[in-house]
């Protein structure tokens, strides 16, 4: 407890040091652009520079920081002129977490954490196995909803993170600069034109993912007792069943190789500037 204000503030006056140090100057950039091709002359150069603050001796930038950090101002970002705390909102840390968590663990244990937490919070737990939906639909949709949750939290957690970090970069881009200057809506730049750009890797990402998803359900069926290809080629490579095991994999490889090829064919259409020829 004694350290924990001492460290705190070293790294506030760390990370302050070196980013004054650091080649670049935040007023070149904000006039150049992010590619740096921007014109503006020295005095608004200057100008910048006041507005900032950046032409104060580098202890008194310290202290003003520092001040208004303790009373939980962070000032405003240099380059949107929004506060930070509206940049970086309770929604996106809680988002994160929740992504991180779900990097951490395999799906196995997801799918254990979920009946355990059941039968302890909830003194219920879900019936196992497996029950046709033309037999008892509410049987059937309860038998399959918490294996679809372990397995699609790790592989969403994933694409989350994916998401996020693209979005950040595309939202860098001078055409987004430019529709917001042309003065259309923060949500039409978002969803119409910087997250159509963003996911071409996040579809990428789901293609590879998506191999994952077909091994993770070989355990996952395991845990929940559901009688699927998991748990059939497991039984076919204990009993040494070859034909099983061939088709299975083949099967398998198929489905996993449709999709990457859907995927592959939908770039076209989320980047006009990919053709296949």
């Amino acid at each position: 407890m004694l350290l924990f204000l001492p460290t705190l503030l070293g790294v506030s006056l760390i990370v302050f040091i070196i980013l004054r140090i650091v080649p670049g100057d935040p007023a070149y950039i904000m006039l150049a652009g992010y590619e740096g091709d921007g014109a503006f002359t020295q005095e608004e150069l200057e100008r910048v520079r006041r507005r900032l603050g950046l032409n104060d001796p580098i202890h008194i930038q310290y202290v003003k920081w520092i001040v208004s950090a303790v009373q939980l101002d962070f000032g405003d970002s240099f380059f949107t002129n929004r506060p930070i705390w509206e940049e970086d909102t309770w929604m996106d840390y809680s988002l994160r977490i929740f992504a991180i968590i779900g990097l951490a663990m395999p799906t196995f244990w997801v799918g254990a954490l979920l009946l355990l937490a059941l039968s302890l919070w909830f003194n219920w737990f879900p019936p196992l196995g497996y029950t046709a939906p033309w037999v008892d639909l509410k049987t059937n949709f309860i038998q399959l909803i918490f294996p679809a949750v372990a397995l699609a939290y790790s592989t969403n957690a994933v694409a989350a993170r994916m998401t996020r970090s693209q979005m950040l970069e595309v939202l860098r881009e001078d055409y987004v600069r430019t529709a917001m200057a042309k003065g259309l809506r923060e949500r039409v730049v978002v969803t119409r034109h910087a997250l159509k750009n963003a996911a071409l890797p996040v579809l990428t990402l789901f293609g590879v993912q998506f191999g994952f998803l077909l091994g993770g359900s070989v355990v996952i069926e395991s845990v929940f007792s559901l009688p699927g290809i998991g748990r059939l080629l497991i039984f076919a490579i204990n009993t040494r069943d070859f034909p099983m095991v061939q088709f299975l994999v083949m099967f398998i490889a198929t489905i996993f190789l449709s999709v990457n090829l859907v995927v592959d064919l939908l770039y076209g259409w989320l980047d006009p500037r990919i053709r296949y020829e």
